[in-house]
């Protein structure tokens, strides 16, 4: 699990990519709440993260 800043960055670029209604791109086709839910607690085992 990421530390609290981590979070705090990853819930702030989400609802950015959410937000932004010109966006073409396929993260904000697919990284749906659900999945971004599912994903944003989780660690690789070199420790990135979903921001990485």
């Amino acid at each position: 699990m990421g530390d609290q800043a981590t979070l705090d960055k990853l819930e702030a670029g989400f609802q950015k990519l959410q937000a932004a209604t010109d966006c073409k791109s396929l993260l904000k086709k697919y990284l749906t709440n659900e999945v971004f839910d599912a994903c944003k607690d989780k660690n690789t085992a070199l420790g990135a993260t979903l921001l990485d």
